[in-house]
């Protein structure tokens, strides 16, 4: 029998995001308005799936678990050429009490908060700014 185990075991085989895409139909997708736009509502199709996260010993802190529980948000937008442009976002919001408009909403706000952080770069002259090592 041996002795009682102290680690968190799966009893099913990993699978990556983008293989997980692939199983997937086109009715497990919703079609949510992020936002309106001049043109035209912005829409994008959206999955969104509760997932556990094994965590790598090496990695783990003090007391930490063997895996946590995460959301997986799969974006996919549709250009003008029929080409979809997917993005993946892991999350620790609770898949239970929040719907999936705030899910895609949320992942749309990256794209704001990373083009401020490059303008603000820009504006202070972090543009231009290089670390250099002094060798003694």
């Amino acid at each position: 029998m041996g002795r009682p185990q102290t680690r968190m075991v799966s009893n099913i085989e990993s699978i990556q995001a983008r293989d997980y895409l692939k199983g997937l139909k086109p009715k497990d997708f919703q079609e949510v308005i992020v936002r309106k736009t001049p043109k035209a509502d912005l829409k994008y199709q959206v999955h969104v799936v509760k997932v556990w996260i094994w965590i790598a010993p090496s990695h783990r802190e003090a007391g930490q678990q063997d895996a946590k529980e995460g959301t997986l948000v799969i974006r996919k937008s549709i250009n003008e050429k029929k080409q979809a442009r997917i993005k993946y976002s892991l999350s620790n919001i609770i898949t239970e009490t929040t719907t999936i408009e705030r899910f895609a909403y949320v992942q749309g706000q990256w794209f704001w908060i990373e083009k401020s952080f490059k303008d603000g770069s820009k504006d202070i002259g972090f543009s231009d700014y290089q670390v250099r090592k002094y060798h003694a």
